[in-house]
């Protein structure tokens, strides 16, 4: 969870879901992922009589922190922040600079498998430089992109737009006093055609024309076969087809 004031960025996370600030110049975290192996973290475990074993809490649970699991939270003699799972968030805050202060990313692990922090902002960048405005169809495009990666999990996106994108992208059609403007998208990797549910606003022209970009954009990328067509230009055409 992201709190916006008007001086500070205040981020609270518990698992390995994760929020991103990226500036002009840098791309920031505004959380870190709990992991059981690390230090603090595992300290806690074995305190609460558990153990870590292949990553994973009593060799199951990937996260030490998070909402649920209730069997990981069964010692009523220690509090919620001993146990060996706790809900309790670890909270960061970030002041806001205005001038430099482009958006926020927010996203499951299904993203952050396959992108790192700085992967997703460079994504976002050459999306926004190749003039796209919609920010609902910014979301699209990372999905997509880590489902190429072949992430094997659920994804969930959102991005916060800040008035900062305004000065670095003047063609945006979108009007600074309307900021912070949030998306939200899902795609659950068990979904039988892999798409995610759209605004209906959203017309396939729109998708036709995000896919036609793309597909430029990672031919440029990806070495030509000896068939003349990449691996990235098939599965393209392969999402045109769907």
């Amino acid at each position: 969870v992201v709190l916006m004031t008007p001086t500070h960025f205040i981020c609270a996370n518990a698992g390995d879901s994760r929020a991103i600030l990226v500036q002009k110049k840098r791309v920031l975290p505004l959380s870190f992922d709990h992991k059981p192996t690390d230090p603090p973290e595992e300290a806690r475990i074995v305190a609460a009589g558990g153990k870590v074993s292949i990553k994973r809490v009593d060799g199951d649970l990937a996260v030490s922190r998070g909402l649920g699991d209730f069997s990981f939270k069964n010692r009523p003699d220690l509090p919620p922040d001993q146990q060996k799972v706790t809900c309790c968030p670890e909270i960061l805050v970030e002041p806001r600079q205005s001038s430099q202060d482009e958006f926020i990313i927010l996203a499951c692990d299904g993203i952050w498998d396959v992108a790192s922090n700085e992967s997703c902002a460079k994504l976002v960048h050459a999306i926004l430089d190749e003039g796209e405005t919609d920010i609902g169809l910014v979301c699209e495009e990372i999905l997509d992109t880590c489902l190429e990666r072949d992430s094997r999990d659920n994804m969930t996106v959102a991005m916060v737009t800040l008035p900062a994108i305004q000065m670095s992208y003047s063609n945006s059609n979108t009007s600074t006093s309307s900021f912070p403007i949030a998306n939200f998208f899902k795609r659950s990797i068990s979904n039988s055609n892999g798409n995610s549910s759209m605004n209906s606003s959203q017309s396939n022209d729109k998708k036709v024309g995000v896919w036609a970009r793309r597909a430029k954009r990672q031919a440029k990328q990806a070495p030509a076969s000896a068939s003349g067509t990449t691996q990235k230009q098939t599965i393209i055409t392969t999402n045109n087809k769907i």
